[in-house]
This record gives structure tokens, C-alpha cells and sequence, in this order.
């Protein structure tokens, strides 16, 4: 368990299983080597200041279109392309219906949500 996870407060023990990193975690390594964490649930902010602590550069000051977004990743979930192209909830669904109404992306139902790929 790395010592910075235990310093934040943020390990877990799901069902008694002893101590664990908590899910989604994420890190980011640096080319000297140090890690910049992220434990636990996190926004694109904190997402994004670990990777720059680690010496990423944004490769595009403004956040990709939803199409962009879809073609670059892949199939997402509608909270993955609110954080990816930083829009409120409710304009990513109103992007995201306008889109498929035009059959420039699919919704595909999933349990309780949506998933949207490249049409």
C-alpha cells in the first residue's frame, strides 16, 4: 500500500479483505521516476493536475467536440464525455440526442443508462 494513499485517508477494505487501493485510482509517472496519485473518486481538474505534475502538456487547450471525444475513445458513457468535454450534464445530453438524431452517433441502453459509440 503506498504510503501517500495512507496519508490521504482514502484506503479501503471492501468486505473485510484487508487493505486496498480504492476504486478508480489512477497514477501518473513522471520521467524521474515519482508517481502522482489520484485515490478514490476524482474530477477532470484533480485528474488533470496530477498528470501535469508528472510532466504531461495539454496537447489541446480546449476540450474536443462529442464526436471528437467518441472517435478518439471509443464507445462512452454520458458521464465520460461530460468530464472529457467538460459540457454540464444536461448539454452533453442534449448534444448527444441531437447527434444521434442525425445518426452521427448510436445509443446503445445499458442497464439503467447509455452508452454512445461513432455511428
Amino acid at each position: 500500500m503506498p504510503d501517500e494513499v495512507r496519508a490521504a485517508g482514502k484506503v479501503a477494505n471492501a468486505h473485510e479483505s484487508g487493505d486496498r487501493i480504492p476504486f478508480p485510482s489512477a497514477v501518473f509517472v513522471g520521467e524521474d521516476g515519482a508517481r502522482h496519485g489520484v485515490y478514490g473518486a476524482a474530477g477532470y481538474d484533480e485528474l488533470k493536475g496530477a498528470a501535469e505534475a508528472a510532466g504531461a502538456v495539454n496537447s489541446a487547450a480546449d476540450p474536443p467536440a462529442v464526436t471528437d471525444a467518441l472517435r478518439r475513445f471509443g464507445r462512452m458513457a454520458t458521464r465520460e464525455i461530460e468530464e472529457v468535454c467538460r459540457l454540464p450534464e444536461p448539454r452533453a445530453q442534449a448534444e448527444l440526442w441531437r447527434l444521434a438524431s442525425e445518426f452521427e452517433v448510436k445509443p446503445v441502453r445499458v442497464l439503467t443508462g447509455w452508452l454512445w459509440e461513432p455511428a
